[in-house]
């Protein structure tokens, strides 16, 4: 599991520059330990942000330890930059859509030419939410029933939601996938990917943020109920 505190050094040099079609998307990061998350009532608070990693591994770059569902908050930095995360959550019959967005500030990259983990270029990029990395809450919704996504094939426990990388202009770089499971035991709906470039520096790819969206089937709210019930009853009687 990556440790809350970490040094970014800095070391001379740009990195050299890499076309955006060799960027990935990976449910499991250099460091990553899934040890399950720690939930809290969705409309409440879960803890989220970004991770840096190398081959000497990983170390938080941004934290929101208390972000409110369906705000804007600050995410504490490492390098004291300003960087933000936005949810919101939105719910259509039975279907319910998160959708989570990571940013640095306008015009700024997350990981800047120069930027460095333990002396060694930094290679992959996670975004992340109620994972063992961020451990301090997951997306608690007993409602849930079933994710509205293609099971990852690599991992029959995580499904295939959206995710889309942007530069610090807000242009779209790549888009993949963002990975999303549930815990019966707790209740709690966690997501990430690991952002890489076939394993170059990504201090050269302007990097801004990214944006993740996730939907998944919930019970119905009475009133819904009530009126699949009806539209049931109506069935039944045109057969009858």
């Amino acid at each position: 599991m990556m440790k809350n505190v970490i040094a970014l050094c800095v070391c001379a040099g740009l990195a050299s520059a890499a076309s955006a079609s060799i960027f990935t998307t990976s449910a499991n990061g250099p460091s990553l330990d899934r040890d399950g998350n720690i939930g809290l009532a969705l409309g409440s608070v879960v803890d989220t942000g970004n991770g840096v990693f190398n081959t000497a591994g990983g170390a938080l770059l941004n934290q929101a330890s208390a972000h409110e569902i369906g705000t804007s908050g600050p995410m504490v930095n490492v390098l004291e930059r300003p960087n933000t995360v936005t949810s919101s959550v939105t719910t259509v019959d039975d279907l319910r859509t998160v959708t989570m967005t990571w940013r640095s500030a306008p015009g700024t990259a997350m990981i800047q030419p120069g930027d460095a983990l333990g002396g060694l270029a930094i290679t992959d990029l996670s975004f992340e939410v109620g994972t063992a990395n961020f451990s301090g809450g997951g997306i608690f919704d007993p409602d849930f029933i079933a994710f509205d996504h293609d099971v990852n094939p690599a991992d029959p426990t995580t499904f295939l939601g959206a995710f889309t990388l942007v530069d610090a202009n807000g242009a779209t770089i790549f888009d993949g996938s963002f990975f999303v499971d549930f815990d019966a035991v707790t209740s709690e709906v966690g997501g990430r990917t690991f952002i890489a470039a076939g394993g170059a520096d990504l201090s050269g790819f302007n990097i801004g943020g990214g944006t993740a969206t996730f939907s998944y089937f919930v019970i119905p709210t009475p009133a819904s109920a009530a009126l699949f019930g009806l539209g049931g009853l109506a069935a039944l009687r045109r057969r009858r």
